[in-house]
């Protein structure tokens, strides 16, 4: 019977393990898309802010075409 109460406690030892491996895994999970988000929103944010800069120069050089013409 110890051997069977062994194996039993060494089972229960490696699902306990995998356990906080998988819950650790979720939370680096989280922590990563969360991470990806913010990096999403600043791409998008900064593609905005070129495509405005961008648009102020087009406008900026129509003006001038429009003096010189």
């Amino acid at each position: 019977m110890a051997p069977s109460s062994e194996l039993e406690r060494e089972v229960h030892h490696i699902d306990n393990r995998v356990v906080a491996i998988e819950t650790e895994l979720k939370t680096q999970f989280r922590d990563v898309y969360n991470r990806l988000k913010r990096l999403e929103n600043l791409v998008v944010w900064a593609g905005a802010g070129v495509i405005a800069f961008l648009a102020t120069v087009v406008g900026l050089l129509l003006e001038i075409l429009g003096r010189l013409g």
